[in-house]
């Protein structure tokens, strides 16, 4: 997400996250760092290559600019955290999510984290949770409007909802969720629009898992680096 709406600005974002981090290594503030997504970090050359062709294939002037301008200095800056703190950290954790393998990932990404391991989807009771906190967070950012975004009962669907969304996860649901406010803010042109029900969250959930096909999708490996001792 980062990449995608600040392209070769996110080094710089990420060098101030990691600067903050840094700052709470040394007043002992313990830390969770979540990097997401880490497959973005490669070219879509690479990305695409890794999938569909383990040959070698050249890239373009234009993948070539990306590497040198977006990829290099996000991989030298994750690379130099990893060196500084990776030994001698007590509070920072480093946590990271990817949908290639460990392998296909830079080298020097790939280092930062001691080990690997693949993390199952969630059952439906995980999901039931995730609703619940997405609704609140929902209905929570909609408090100053004085409308309920959801029918008042819809809680008590959410075993059934979560039923329906089985091989999805927490994104999934929150895309979801802002896949109907979407709709219904346009069919509604600005107007204050009908409560969400649950049987459209339940279809919409649907939708996702049929274009998602997630009766054959596997959980993305996790790479995971406990930085302290």
């Amino acid at each position: 997400g980062m990449l995608s709406q600040y392209g070769h600005y996110t080094a710089a974002i990420v060098t101030t996250i990691l600067d903050h981090i840094r700052e709470n290594e040394e007043k002992g503030i313990s830390t969770l760092l979540h990097l997401d997504n880490l497959e973005q970090i490669l070219p879509p050359y690479q990305r695409e290559r890794n999938k569909y062709q383990p040959q070698v294939v050249l890239p373009s002037d234009a993948e070539f600019s990306y590497s040198l301008q977006t990829s290099n200095p996000i991989i030298n800056t994750l690379r130099n955290f990893g060196r500084e703190l990776g030994a001698r950290s007590q509070h920072v954790i480093v946590y990271g999510e990817s949908r290639v393998t460990r392998e296909e990932l830079p080298e020097s990404i790939a280092r930062i984290f001691r080990r690997s391991f693949k993390l199952d989807h969630p059952t439906t009771q995980d999901l039931r949770d995730i609703l619940l906190v997405q609704i609140m967070t929902t209905r929570m950012f909609a408090e100053k409007t004085g409308n309920d975004p959801f029918v008042p009962d819809i809680e008590s669907q959410l075993d059934q909802v979560a039923s329906h969304a089985v091989g999805l996860v927490g994104r999934d649901i929150q895309q979801a969720l802002l896949n109907i406010a979407t709709k219904k803010k346009a069919e509604w042109d600005g107007e204050s629009y009908p409560p969400i029900t649950d049987q459209e969250l339940i279809n919409e959930l649907e939708n996702m898992r049929l274009t998602k096909k997630v009766e054959g999708r596997s959980k993305p490996p996790l790479g995971f680096r406990p930085l302290h001792q």
